[in-house]
């Protein structure tokens, strides 16, 4: 029995870890791919809903993932993340149409009573693949300034950690030297 306790403990733990290395993976891959590195997580991006505009498919403070596309795999019914002017929207896509050899995407939130004016495929980030409540709460807190700060002053705390254990050996050491000495004497 006791075998079989640790087993399942080691198993939990092996579980866990994996999960970890393979999110942390992911999260590294992500961001090589934003500092201008090919990674095969390159064409991928993460956002945070920021409205109440896609409720009930995904509420306010959802993680999203979103692929590029290329632009003949756009579809009505397609979720897309697009900037038509300053910020990113994520809403669905509604209808296309073409006007003047271009094509048109007018998008409407699924939340929304009104559709959003068209846009065209170089507005587009890409479109939404998976998604997870809560966790774009995460991704916002990350990149604030005040997890910026926390990271820092998190990374200076296990410095002087690292050095107060160190002195704290030596110390040690030294008296167990003293001790050593005095006793040859």
């Amino acid at each position: 029995m006791v075998k079989m306790v640790r087993l399942f403990r080691f198993l939990l733990k092996a579980i866990g870890m994996a999960v970890t290395l393979a999110l942390l993976g992911a999260v590294l891959l992500l961001g090589i791919s934003k500092l201008g590195g090919e990674t095969p997580l390159s064409e991928y991006s993460l956002k945070a809903v920021l409205s109440q505009s896609m409720t009930p498919t995904f509420d306010a403070g959802s993680l999203l993932l979103v692929q590029e596309v290329p632009e003949k795999k756009l579809q009505e019914g397609d979720i897309i993340s697009f900037v038509p002017v300053s910020e990113t929207v994520t809403h669905r896509i509604k209808r296309i149409e073409k006007v003047e050899g271009k094509h048109l995407y007018f998008t409407q939130g699924d939340a929304n009573n009104y559709e959003d004016p068209g846009v065209v495929y170089d507005q587009i980030q890409g479109r939404v693949v998976f998604w997870l409540p809560i966790l774009g709460n995460w991704l916002m807190w990350l990149q604030s300034d005040t997890s910026k700060m926390l990271v820092v002053l998190m990374f200076l705390d296990v410095v002087l950690l690292a050095a107060f254990v160190k002195l704290a050996f030596e110390i040690k050491n030294e008296k167990g030297k003293k001790h050593v000495e005095n006793a040859a004497e």
